[in-house]
C-alpha cells in the first residue's frame, strides 16, 4: 500500500474510534474503554507520521503546512511536484 493511502487509512481509523467511543455507554471508569485506548494510540501514530511526512527531494513537510494549515498528502509533492513514494505507480 502506498504511503499517502496508509496515512488516510490511519486518519479514518482514528475518526471511527472517536465515533465508537461516543456510542458506548460509560459504566465505571472510561479509561478502560477500548475505543478510548485505541484513539490515543492511533493519535500518537498519526502525529508521528504527520511530522515525518516529508518530500525526499525538497524536504518540505506534506501534511503540516503551517501552524494552522494542514493538508492530506497526495501522490506528488505540493512544492516541487516530484513523486513522494517510489512504489506509487
Amino acid at each position: 500500500m502506498v504511503k499517502h493511502k496508509k496515512f488516510q487509512l490511519i486518519l479514518i481509523s482514528l475518526v471511527l474510534c472517536i465515533i465508537g467511543f461516543n456510542f458506548i455507554s460509560i459504566s465505571g471508569e472510561f479509561f478502560l474503554n477500548p475505543f478510548y485506548v485505541l484513539s490515543f494510540i492511533i493519535a500518537i501514530i498519526l502525529i508521528v507520521k504527520s511530522i515525518n511526512y516529508k518530500c525526499p527531494d525538497c524536504g518540505r513537510n506534506q501534511v503540516i503546512r503551517s501552524f494552522l494549515n494542514y493538508k492530506l498528502p497526495k501522490k506528488k509533492c505540493y512544492s516541487c511536484g516530484s513523486r513522494l513514494d517510489p512504489k506509487d505507480d
